[in-house]
C-alpha cells in the first residue's frame, strides 16, 4: 500500500539522480510524462513524438561535432 500511496502522490526522483551524464532534456521529457497533474502531461502522443525526435537529432548532432573535433584535433597534432 505504501509504494502504490507514494506513486500517486509523489514525484519520482531525477533519473539523474541515478545515471551519470543523463541528458537533461530527456530527463524533462520523462518528467513531463510522469507528471501527476494530468493538464501538464503530454496531451498527445504526436508531441512527445516530436520532443523525442528533437532530442534524438540533437544528440546525434552534438556526436557528430564531438568527432569532427577530434579528428581537427588528432590531423593538429601531426
Amino acid at each position: 500500500m505504501e509504494v502504490i500511496s507514494s506513486i500517486l502522490k509523489d514525484d519520482p526522483p531525477p533519473i539523474g539522480t541515478y545515471v551519470e551524464d543523463f541528458p537533461g532534456e530527456l530527463e524533462r521529457i520523462i518528467g513531463k510524462t510522469l507528471r501527476k497533474d494530468l493538464n501538464e502531461r503530454y496531451q498527445h502522443i504526436k508531441d512527445l513524438w516530436i520532443d523525442l525526435k528533437d532530442l534524438n537529432d540533437e544528440l546525434k548532432f552534438v556526436a557528430k561535432l564531438s568527432h569532427t573535433a577530434d579528428i581537427i584535433s588528432r590531423s593538429l597534432k601531426k
